[in-house]
């Protein structure tokens, strides 16, 4: 059984109302409902029933209430005695990123965060294809932490928007191909006739992102492979297969090294924002403590803007 699930009960017993305990919990109320059904099954009786409008709670559910409670206090009491970052006992933090940043802004930015708390422990959630489910993993109470990008043309959602959340730095997401003998790139955005293109997949953040810089800045693209992760389409750039947007920190090296280059100006260019957001809910002592210090300044470097690539175009 999962915390979660006796706090998504205790809400919904005092709202006796779907919609509204869903809102309280920051989830969607088909989530709530799944929950809610998964509780039910694990302790082998109904608790809510569903017959009645308002719904109401059953004869079980009743007497399970107070020990639902209790249970609740209980642990929230011991987390607040025992859970300290600073106790030399491990703070493990269910975290959640989109895949790029996994590879390339949490490594440094967690070993910052490590030097002044060597007992912190991250436990990975499994990814999702789409932006929509990581901030799910966030939203359903599956992880504490979500390091995503943030950009004013991908919609967030209705409730992400109500997480806490701190800016941590940016990312310049800039059109790149392999370069041909020359050092020219294979695939520039001003060649003649339709270019090669290697996109996301729909759902992925950029793929979002990309639809609206498309709208108003019209290009004659032909897909011929589509992804989730920028690192997989960084491997096909790589081959020469043609022209994607990627994150300048995941293709720095390859630039550097005259590998790849950039295949259209700033006109190009897109500024992405790191936004650390926090589930809503209350969270272990220890975690509390480090996003406080998160926020404040204290527990690691913001990364600032870099010196973002304007050369070999």
């Amino acid at each position: 059984m999962e915390l979660k699930w006796f706090e998504d009960f205790v809400t919904l017993a005092r709202c006796l109302n779907f919609s509204r305990a869903a809102s309280e919990r920051h989830v969607t109320q088909s989530a709530l409902s799944r929950r809610i059904r998964l509780l039910e099954q694990r302790l082998g009786f109904p608790l809510v029933d569903r017959t009645t409008h308002p719904v109401g709670l059953t004869r079980e559910g009743l007497a399970f209430l107070p020990k639902a409670r209790e249970i609740l206090s209980t642990l929230q009491r011991t987390r607040v005695e025992l859970g300290s970052i600073d106790d030399g006992q491990p703070c493990v933090i269910n975290f959640a990123a989109l895949n790029t940043l996994c590879l390339t802004f949490f490594p440094p930015w967690f070993a910052g965060l490590q030097q002044g708390h060597p007992s912190l422990q991250v436990r990975f959630c499994d990814p999702r294809p789409s932006f929509a489910g990581t901030v799910s993993t966030l939203i359903e109470g599956e992880s504490d932490l979500m390091l995503t990008y943030a950009h004013p043309w991908v919609a967030p959602g209705d409730i992400l928007p109500r997480c806490p959340s701190v800016s941590l730095g940016v990312e310049w997401l800039v059109p790149v191909s392999r370069l041909d003998e020359a050092g020219r790139p294979l695939h520039p955005i001003d060649a003649e006739g339709p270019i090669r293109y290697l996109g996301y997949r729909e759902g992925a953040f950029f793929a979002q992102l990309l639809v609206r810089l498309f709208e108003r800045q019209p290009l004659e693209l032909v897909t011929v492979y589509e992804n989730t992760m920028s690192s997989a389409l960084k491997g096909m750039v790589m081959a020469g297969s043609g022209l994607a947007w990627l994150p300048e920190s995941l293709v720095r090296t390859e630039l550097d090294a005259g590998l790849l280059g950039l295949a259209g100006d700033a006109h190009w260019h897109q500024k992405v924002e790191i936004r650390l957001y926090r589930s809503p809910r209350p969270l272990g002592r220890g975690i509390e403590q480090l996003w406080e210090e998160i926020v404040g300044g204290s527990a690691s470097p913001a990364r600032k803007s870099s010196d973002h690539l304007l050369v070999r175009v």
